[in-house]
């Protein structure tokens, strides 16, 4: 039996590097309404753990026979039971908070463990990674900066024009924030992030045309498979607004309209070669790669490394979906405010009923 707990301030908690972290409010609250989500991937017989005010489970997930407990009243069978732990990512907070709960420490991560996955977290790696996998796909596009001082972003404004900054440890579009020039307001944001990380990662400011991400997991013998194909969508800031959730060939025909008939299985291909070197073992479970379609003067190209992200993603998620929807579709995957998302229109299907300020949800999508 198999312990599933969705913790989406993960990438606070990496930033904090602290186990007493608390989450923001927004963090917690996503966290409990959306609690049930790791039910999509549970097996029947599997316990996702729910925090104490959690809505109750869906119907949905409690057709599939997956069973739910509440975190601060977890009973001795089920702790006694449990045989492995899946959450939404790993840190030193989640971690204590199940240790708390009476999760034993064997199916636990040590800290060495732990220290080795928030390093691998680090935009460092992509700073490391992506030069490798340009060299293996020579028509993709594409740098990323690791900057220690405001004026090593100056120097790359300077020389690329607008910058997108990133914090060292951040996801789904949060701590990016654009920077245009030499003194203009990011420059604060910049100091900051210098002075209480240590740096911030920098790359120009592409002409975005499409976001997807290759999803894989990272095995116990050190390997690392492909998963699935996941096209999601950003705001003009970056922020994540959802994900299609539509076959692989479906998806693919859109990823390779953008960017050729085989530059996205060449990344793969790179990637299932190269990851396995960065990480080393130190990393088994989920992992996502963000990726992107740019226009350049000599038209669309392969971005093939935005992101690293060691954990669950929503593209996870939308892979999961492909099976709950019966393959239908395309469909549109969501989070949203509470009574936005289900009330879009005819045929959407909310998730997390019951939440306080959050719910998944599945939107029929025209276009």
């Amino acid at each position: 039996m198999k312990l599933h707990f969705f913790n989406p301030s993960h990438e606070e908690a990496l930033a904090s590097g602290s186990p007493l972290y608390c989450p923001s409010q927004a963090a917690r609250l996503f966290g409990s309404d959306a609690g049930a989500l790791p039910a999509l991937w549970a097996a029947a017989g599997d316990v996702v753990l729910l925090a104490p005010d959690a809505p109750p489970p869906p119907r949905w997930a409690v057709e599939r026979g997956v069973l739910f407990e509440r975190l601060d009243r977890l009973p001795r069978r089920v702790v006694q039971g449990a045989t492995a732990v899946d959450v939404w990512g790993w840190d030193a907070a989640v971690a204590r908070l199940l240790a708390r709960a009476g999760v034993a420490p064997s199916l636990l991560p040590g800290p060495d463990r732990l220290d080795a996955i928030r390093c691998l977290s680090h935009r460092r790696r992509v700073t490391e990674l992506l030069p490798r996998l340009r060299r293996a796909l020579p028509l993709s596009v594409g740098s990323s900066h690791w900057c220690t001082s405001p004026a090593e972003v100056e120097a790359l404004a300077r020389r690329h024009g607008p910058l997108v900054c990133k914090a060292p440890w951040s996801g789904s579009g949060r701590g990016v924030f654009r920077y245009d020039a030499p003194g203009c307001a990011a420059t604060r944001r910049v100091e900051a992030l210098v002075r209480r990380q240590g740096g911030v990662e920098a790359e120009p400011l592409y002409r975005r045309r499409l976001d997807f991400a290759a999803e894989f997991t990272a095995t116990p013998d050190g390997a690392v498979r492909y998963a699935g194909l996941s096209v999601f969508l950003t705001t003009a800031a970056g922020a994540y607004a959802g994900n299609l959730v539509a076959p692989e060939g479906v998806l693919l025909a859109r990823v390779e309209q953008e960017v050729g008939p085989r530059a996205f299985g060449a990344a793969v291909a790179a990637l299932e070669s190269e990851l396995p070197r960065l990480l080393a073992g130190r990393y088994v479970g989920p992992l996502g790669v963000d990726m992107m379609s740019v226009m350049t003067d000599r038209g669309p190209r392969l971005h093939p490394c935005v992101e690293l992200n060691l954990r669950h993603t929503m593209g996870s998620v939308a892979l999961s979906l492909r099976a709950w929807t019966g393959g239908d579709g395309p469909w549109r995957f969501v989070v949203a405010p509470c009574g936005t998302a289900a009330a879009a229109g005819a045929g959407a299907v909310c998730l997390t009923p019951g939440g306080r300020r959050f719910e998944a949800a599945l939107l029929p999508q025209m276009s």
